[in-house]
């Protein structure tokens, strides 16, 4: 396969015709010519400086932004008595606390926000905690219940849901 590979020539290199190391280097890119140590020997390679008044008017230079000026600020200096550093260094229990790091990943940081008694109870269905198991022993254990709407009444409500002690009968439930 190698002595094929090497065998093989790119189309149409039967019309190529080698070529010098410096014609290589300035044909390297397509309309480039770049010219020869004896073409920069005759030509005058010198650039005249810019005049200030045309560059202005052609908006070429960027308008400077004026510099604010900065007021020096400096410290207080504090100084501790050397009782206070000693009553400092014997009650340190303020300056201390637990190291409590981030998780490593959202998903840790999300059970680590939602993850405590209370937000579990407030949001007893959230998405980190759906495993397929407890999905399937909550299904199997819900009884389902059908009211008719002509059935219910302010009484039966109130039973059900230990609200409030009168509630109106001549409220319509709603889309009837």
């Amino acid at each position: 396969l190698a002595k094929s590979l090497d065998a093989m020539e790119a189309p149409g290199a039967e019309h190529d015709i080698p070529m010098e190391t410096e014609d290589v280097a300035a044909t390297a890119i397509a309309g480039l010519v770049i010219p020869t140590t004896a073409g920069l020997a005759n030509e005058s390679f010198t650039l005249e400086p810019l005049d200030a008044a045309a560059v202005a008017v052609a908006g070429i230079e960027k308008p400077g932004r004026p510099k604010r000026k900065r007021r020096l600020i400096v410290d207080e200096q504090k100084n501790i008595s050397g009782d206070e550093m000693k009553g400092n260094m014997a009650e340190y229990r303020d300056t201390l606390q637990p190291l409590d790091l981030a998780p490593p990943t959202r998903k840790l940081m999300r059970l680590k926000e939602t993850g405590t008694a209370d937000k579990l109870f407030a949001i007893p269905g959230c998405a980190h905690l759906r495993a397929q198991n407890l999905l399937k022993l909550y299904r199997s254990h819900l009884v389902y219940h059908v009211y008719s709407a002509s059935a219910l009444t302010g009484d039966q409500i109130r039973k059900d849901l230990d609200m409030a002690e009168h509630v109106d009968d001549n409220i319509e439930p709603e889309g009837s």
